[in-house]
């Protein structure tokens, strides 16, 4: 009498060997296959234009296909409807088979048509995700930098935004400069060193502050402030970040054999 491990082994021999590779569909976007490693976020699949040009034409294949299978049984029920006709009349036969060749291509129109248009919701949809992850991937960069850049050029920059933050200030008498605690030694070497271009800096004090960032400094006067930090200048560059972001399917690429966007450009050229 076999044991069940025996069975079991036999069930194994009756699958085939185990390899771990999942074979993906026509519906999956990236390569025909992928490790179950793969699926679980050890590699991320690229959507690239490649990929998205694989697909369409897959589709365009399947679609092919049904085409030449519904087309031929078109002519098929049209053959079987005219050797009907001939006892009953050609012309009738004629007509019934010429109707019925039509509603077969309309509906193979049909078809091919809601597959396309799906396809195309697909790559706009696919589009409008790549470019969040390409505009993270530039704030990431960007982020990386200004960092790296402060740490190799801390004394330049700061100097550069002492600079900038004297030249708008209206009144450098009894200023107060707050700067993180880390800065605020180099700051007080700065100051020394630029009062020689700003004669009206008589007096000022460097104020360390935990709540700022590294590479920034706020300035304080009676008449004013000059907010010169880290912070204030990053969130300039999170406008034009998050214009980018923005969802306009409107703007994705033009699907393959899909018209380009008309121009807004008035006939002749001129706007």
């Amino acid at each position: 009498m076999s044991s069940s491990s025996d069975k079991e082994a036999g069930g194994s021999k009756g699958l085939g060997p185990i390899t771990g590779r999942v074979f993906l569909g026509v519906d999956t976007p990236g390569p025909d296959m992928a490790t179950i490693q793969e699926l679980e976020g050890k590699r991320k699949l690229v959507w690239d234009q490649a990929t998205n040009t694989e697909l369409v034409e897959r589709v365009k294949q399947k679609a092919r296909s049904m085409a030449r299978e519904i087309l031929e049984e078109a002519r098929a029920e049209a053959e079987r409807i005219k050797e009907a006709a001939r006892g009953e009349g050609f012309q009738q036969g004629l007509e019934q088979a010429r109707e019925q060749v039509e509603q077969e291509q309309t509906a193979l129109a049909e078809a091919v048509g809601n597959a396309l248009s799906a396809i195309r919701g697909q790559a706009r949809q696919v589009w409008t995700a790549q470019r969040a992850d390409f505009v993270a991937l530039i704030r990431m960069a960007v982020e990386k930098t200004v960092n790296a850049e402060m740490s190799e050029r801390r004394r330049e920059i700061l100097e550069n935004l002492v600079d900038q933050a004297l030249e708008t200030i209206d009144s450098m008498r009894g200023l107060t400069i707050r700067a993180r605690p880390e800065e605020a030694e180099l700051l007080t070497a700065i100051l020394n060193h630029v009062a020689e271009r700003f004669p009206e800096l008589k007096s000022y004090r460097v104020k360390p502050d935990e709540s700022l960032t590294l590479g920034g400094m706020v300035i304080e006067s009676a008449d004013g402030m000059v907010d010169n930090t880290l912070a204030t200048r990053w969130a300039a560059v999170e406008k034009i970040f998050a214009h980018l972001e923005q969802s306009d399917p409107g703007q994705a690429p033009a699907f393959p054999d899909e018209p380009a966007p008309a121009s807004n450009a008035a006939p002749g050229g001129k706007e």
